[in-house]
């Protein structure tokens, strides 16, 4: 009996031995992990008030890679030292004091730290809005599918030379900026060279002064803005498309670079930070595919030192510079060339002022990086002016959308009225009607493409409308409030257009070329590959030449039947209802063999004098 005492007595010691440390660990842990969740939602508030869930959950799922450093560290702080803090005060009680009093301020203190991250937590869901948005995520709806034009169905007609195009993405430029007098909302301009740009321009206006366009849901962060600006929808993140693990990018969609890529255009993106970030390296990769000359490019081509660092990457100065150089480079070619550009010099917080900024505006950081990007931009657009190539380009200047520096606007008296900023230069049309035009930054895909003097029938695409025609645009017809309803909720239809397309192998880029590696590890040459919507067409070097489109419902119908996909693999049925069994079905030049099953196993070109 005594020896058994004896055994759980020691057995009783060696689990508090075992315990003390535990209950430290998870003391501290939940401390620690309330404050830290408690900073990181203050200083996301405090930074991005104006943030949707949107764009949070975009991120969540985004590739972080390319951030600003200085950002980043400014999360760090605002969420590491109040964690600091608190895990001292925790030492300091477990040092300092001993039996049922510590334990009581222990359990005080843990309950202190989860209380402030239930509130910041409940915070941040009133502030954005997070059980509206789950609510209306769930809430199915065919407002995009009712509303979209399939670019690929809509006859397109190039001008005899096609035009040049220099898209430039302005990092939070909007029309709020310029002047009250000049159609913004602060008493002196921060913009006037760009003001006097979109006046003696195309500006396309709500009003009769200077004006721009209402970014929608899905389109108020970079990302988001250039995906609605190129493709004419906005960016939703679908179920499971983790785009940072995805091959493919909305691979169903067509965009501006898709479109002039099939027209023989060479195309560059260029960006002072790390292309990466956000997912903009696979979408422009993928549809175009446009070169990427970022941050690293720079490095590798000795522009920068290896370790050079400003703001996000290099200033807008350098981009400017190097944008010279490469398009004089793209002029030389034989092709017609799209370079796509992204400032970044007025990103918020507080932007980023070069060796060309002044202090026009005292201390106001902000307010001089806008004064001196403006004057940038527009010494870069009289540079282009003055190329031999300009008669033949035409010229974008676009805000990418409404800046997220809150404080920095939270006076302005119309805070609803607040606009992108839009300049057309050098365009080959004229607009049926420039000022008095209601419009959401999607519209800018087809109106881009009028620009260039291509005649787009029907003058819509996607979810745009070409403001230089006379047609409707959605806003005018919906208005904002029901345009963001009927994005918010759930689309099957966007779901389709996001999935990844790659069944058996993956589509890469390589070296600004396409090329589709099999899943065996071999490369598809000197044929057909089937990927969902699309049949690519592989030369024997392995490199894609050639696109041909299924129908957007995921299947194509043919001439005695249709091929379509169901969840065993692609099937033929004829009109008849029965399948094609080892066989193949022959459409225009591919043949598509089924098996003895009924399934797609392979697609082959198809000579016209074996056919007969």
């Amino acid at each position: 009996m005594k020896m058994q005492i004896m055994i759980m007595n020691e057995f009783k010691k060696k689990m508090n031995k075992i315990k003390k440390p535990l209950w430290l660990a998870i003391f501290f842990l939940l401390i620690a992990g309330s404050m830290i969740i408690s900073g990181l939602l203050f200083w996301v508030m405090q930074t991005w008030g104006d943030l949707t869930m949107d764009e949070i959950f975009f991120h969540l799922y985004a590739p972080i890679q390319g951030a600003s450093s200085e950002m980043i560290w400014r999360a760090v702080l605002t969420c590491g030292i109040p964690s600091i803090i608190m895990v001292v005060i925790g030492i300091m009680i477990v040092v300092k004091m001993s039996g049922a009093f510590r334990k009581a301020m222990m359990l005080r203190l843990v309950w202190f730290c989860i209380a402030v991250a239930i509130g910041m937590i409940a915070i941040a869901g009133n502030r954005y809005n997070t059980v509206e948005y789950l609510a209306e995520a769930e809430e199915e709806s065919d407002f995009i599918k009712e509303n979209y034009v399939e670019p690929k169905k809509v006859r397109l007609k190039f001008p005899r030379q096609k035009r040049n195009l220099v898209y430039i993405f302005l990092e939070s430029l909007e029309t709020t900026n310029a002047s009250i007098e000049e159609g913004g909302q602060f008493e002196k301009s921060l913009i006037p060279e760009l003001v006097m740009l979109a006046n003696d321009n195309v500006n396309f206006s709500a009003t009769e002064k200077l004006g721009g366009g209402v970014p929608a849901k899905g389109s108020i962060w970079t990302m988001g803005a250039m995906f609605a600006q190129t493709s004419g929808l906005p960016l939703k993140v679908l179920n499971e498309n983790v785009l940072n693990e995805q091959e493919t990018f909305f691979p169903a969609v067509t965009s501006i670079g898709d479109i002039l890529h099939g027209q023989g255009y060479n195309q560059m993106l260029m960006v002072g930070s790390d292309s990466t970030f956000g997912g903009r390296k696979s979408y422009f990769t993928e549809h175009g595919p446009y070169e990427i000359y970022d941050y690293y490019t720079a490095k590798i081509k000795g522009k920068i030192p290896s370790d050079y660092k400003e703001f996000w990457g290099f200033e807008d100065q350098k981009l400017f510079e190097y944008a010279k150089e490469e398009i004089t480079k793209l002029s030389q070619e034989k092709a017609p060339f799209n370079f796509t550009m992204l400032t970044v010099d007025t990103h918020f917080e507080d932007g980023y002022e070069c060796e060309l900024c002044d202090d026009e505006f005292g201390e106001d950081q902000y307010a001089n990086a806008i004064a001196c990007s403006s004057r940038q931009v527009t010494e870069f657009v009289a540079w282009l002016q003055a190329q031999p190539f300009y008669d033949n380009t035409t010229i974008v200047l676009a805000g990418d959308h409404l800046s997220m520096a809150r404080d920095f606007y939270k006076d302005v008296p119309n805070p609803s009225e607040r606009q992108v900023y839009n300049a057309f230069i050098n365009s080959a049309v004229e607009p049926s009607m420039e000022k008095n035009r209601n419009f959401t930054t999607m519209d800018f895909f087809p109106t881009t493409l009028a620009s260039m003097g291509i005649r787009i029938a029907g003058d819509r695409l996607a979810m745009g409308t070409n403001l230089f025609s006379d047609e409707e645009t959605l806003l005018e017809k919906y208005g904002i409030t029901e345009i963001d309803k009927g994005i918010a909720g759930k689309s099957d239809f966007m779901d389709r257009l996001g999935e990844d397309i790659v069944l058996a192998g993956n589509l890469r880029g390589i070296d600004g070329e396409f090329k589709y590696e099999k899943t065996d590890g071999t490369w598809a040459e000197d044929e057909w590959v089937l990927v969902l919507h699309r049949l690519y067409r592989f030369d024997e070097n392995g490199i894609l030449n050639m696109v041909k489109d299924l129908d957007r419902e995921g299947k194509t119908v043919i001439p005695g039947g249709e091929i379509f996909k169901d969840e065993g693999g692609w099937r033929y049925r004829s009109d008849d209802g029965t399948f094609a069994e080892d066989e193949t079905k022959v459409v225009e030049d591919i043949g598509y063999y089924f098996d003895e099953d009924g399934y797609l196993a392979r697609v082959e070109n198809v000579n016209k004098s074996e056919e007969q």
